[in-house]
């Protein structure tokens, strides 16, 4: 079984580092799980990836106590990374849940390779994930509608820098074509970098309510979504801590030969004894994966409770399938639901396991509009 999940973000967003990050959360929160369920890089390209991501950041924040935004190489090519969970069955091999994301060098964003490069397989994925560098994004909503000059040149460089236009325009085009299919999907904002506007992880300060406010304004009232989008797209912001070990000490105004820029400066953080690490990042997975077992539940007109419950009632798998063909034996699309369930038991019971991994609340998780129960 596989799970497509698109990304749209341009340049220096944190799309490669937030894969990292939830392949670090993965493993952590999955670790020793009674169900023998484990997470993987499938391929040697993705675990080369994930380790050059974090061994430039360790690389990047081991010297100074004050450093710039982390400047990551990026991507110079697209590439597709793989993630499997491994679950163990009884006789045979373990079957697997492949997850695949696709990441692209940002500057395809608003260009004519975006679409042959990227279009198609965001077009497929069920899931689409936008992430926000906070720092930019914060800025963008202090600074709107301030009529001061130094205001509005601030403005105007983080709009730029988060190109709004082309990244909405990208996400639209998906929730149109989503929505025409008639495809229940799941649009996910993601704050990164927050760890300057929640105090959960060892920050300081809540400003979560604007962190919130500012990815409506300038994201989900563009869209427009519209009655019938709002039936099929679940719409929900997670914020990050990318790494959980800085905090931000101030966003500078740069005039470079392309343009005003803003370059964050970060400061790292002295824990005091506590364990700070990244946050938030796993909640997006098992946010997924909740919202696969709601798709199937809400296909055989069943609570999703009730679904996650005999799933989890392994002794009697098949009194359930059985239950199940018989209640719907004469409904051809829910057999084949629940054919399509049994073909992939396993599966469905790791996504299970995930899903109830991770209790996120509304401090950092927002579902803006809910198609599932």
């Amino acid at each position: 079984m596989e799970i497509k999940i698109g990304m749209v973000a341009p340049s220096k967003a944190g799309k490669t580092s937030l894969l990292a990050t939830t392949f670090s959360e993965m493993q952590l929160k999955l670790s020793g799980n009674t169900k023998g369920i484990q997470y993987w890089a499938s391929d040697p390209r993705t675990q080369n990836a994930i380790c050059r991501v974090m061994a430039e950041y360790r690389a990047i924040t081991s010297s100074d106590d004050i450093f710039a935004t982390p400047q990551m190489s990026g991507n110079v090519e697209t590439s597709d990374y793989r993630f499997s969970y491994t679950i163990p069955v009884s006789a045979g091999a373990p079957q697997r849940l492949n997850v695949w994301f696709k990441d692209f060098p940002g500057g395809l964003v608003g260009m004519a390779e975006f679409e042959e490069e990227v279009g198609p397989f965001i077009r497929e994925s069920t899931a689409l994930l936008v992430p926000i560098p906070a720092d930019l994004m914060m800025e963008w909503k202090d600074t709107n509608g301030v009529n001061d000059p130094a205001s509005i040149r601030r403005n105007i460089a983080a709009t730029c820098m988060l190109r709004t236009n082309d990244t909405v325009a990208i996400i639209k085009n998906w929730v149109d074509r989503r929505t025409q299919a008639g495809a229940d999907s799941l649009l996910i904002f993601v704050p990164v970098r927050c760890e300057a506007y929640f105090n959960d992880n060892g920050g300081t300060a809540d400003k979560s309510a604007r962190v919130f406010e500012a990815v409506k304004e300038l994201y989900i009232d563009a869209l427009g979504l519209t009655p019938e989008s709002r039936k099929r797209i679940q719409v929900e912001v997670h914020a990050v801590d990318t790494y959980g070990t800085v905090e931000l000490q101030s966003v500078e105004l740069v005039e470079t030969p392309n343009g005003d820029m803003l370059e964050s400066k970060f400061r790292k953080r002295l824990s005091a004894g506590k364990d700070i690490r990244s946050k938030g990042a796993f909640d997006i997975l098992a946010a997924i994966s909740e919202f696969e077992l709601k798709k199937s539940a809400k296909a055989l007109s069943m609570k999703t409770e009730e679904l996650k419950r005999k799933i989890a009632d392994r002794s009697f798998w098949m009194d359930i399938w059985k239950w199940v063909v018989d209640i719907f034996s004469d409904d051809k699309e829910k057999r084949a639901v629940v054919q399509y369930m049994q073909d992939n038991e396993t599966t469905y019971d790791a996504i299970s396991v995930i899903s109830t991994l991770s209790r996120p609340d509304d401090y950092r998780r927002r579902v803006v509009n809910q198609i599932t129960d």
